[in-house]
């Protein structure tokens, strides 16, 4: 979303005095007093007076930007309830960003809306709805939030490294050594598959490919050249590659160590 603070306008369907309500509200206030009961069909209560979704005509957003110096202490309406506001006043208060929230009539729900592409929906819910696994998410979900996305991607890869030497032992090698060392196609510490026919030999040939390329095409580059800077949509993609690379690793079964030679 665009900035932190929102310029809002309701407008209503029959002549009741106010016609409209126009107010300012921050992110948090916007989604769960506004936005969410509006798309759940659910009442509205605001500033001491019940709404009935269905009695609104029109809902309109406009994100502040730059946002407002102090964002923090807007936990409710800013300026009160604008009664008497000029109706040509709001039209010039910020940029339009009602689809970004309100996508169908009262009771249609946010799961209603289809984007035509993904380019329609916001970066920070695309990366929500692809990245499951928690410590990918703990390790880049702020840096991407904070548009830092060449920081994101490299945590995210380092994270991938890290769990590899926790589930594998293997601490005294790194990067693409540690991923062709521990994912092996001949002799694996770390199993993707049941590892007896020869598609699970490859596929295992594969992802050990995968891991150690992604070491050495992904995470070395980010983490020695201070010139590269990652798109967003670029990022997220390889966010969402260490994700699943996450997935295969959590799935993977250790081999039992061989009985020493006495």
């Amino acid at each position: 979303m665009i900035g932190e603070t929102y310029n809002m306008r309701i407008r209503f369907r029959s002549a009741t005095s106010p016609t409209e309500f126009r107010f300012r509200v921050t992110l948090d206030f916007l989604k769960e007093i506004i936005v969410n009961p509006y798309l759940d069909g659910h009442h509205i209560l605001l500033d001491g007076r019940i709404i009935n979704p269905q009695d609104i005509s029109q809902i309109n957003i406009k994100a502040i930007n730059p946002p407002l110096s102090n964002p923090n202490i807007m936990q409710r309406v800013l300026d009160r309830i604008w009664y008497s506001r000029p109706p040509t006043a709001f039209e010039g208060e910020g940029i339009d960003v009602t689809e970004d929230f309100i996508y169908g009539p009262p009771g249609s729900g946010i799961s209603q809306h289809t984007p035509s592409t993904l380019s329609e929906i916001p970066l920070t819910d695309l990366f929500d709805a692809l990245i499951s696994d928690q410590q990918i998410r703990l390790a880049s979900r702020k840096l991407f939030i904070d548009k830092h996305y060449t920081s994101a991607v490299e945590k995210a890869f380092v994270c991938v490294n890290n769990a590899v030497k926790d589930q594998s032992g293997r601490t005294a090698t790194d990067g693409a050594d540690l991923m062709r060392t521990v994912f092996s196609a001949n002799s694996p510490i770390l199993k993707l598959n049941a590892f007896q026919t020869r598609t699970e030999k490859d596929e295992q040939q594969g992802y050990m490919d995968i891991f150690a390329g992604c070491m050495t095409g992904i995470r070395n580059p980010r983490a020695h050249e201070h010139n590269l800077a990652d798109k967003p949509e670029v990022a997220l993609e390889l966010i969402t590659l260490a994700n699943h690379l996450m997935r295969m690793l959590n799935a993977a079964t250790k081999t039992k160590p061989e009985a020493p030679i006495l």
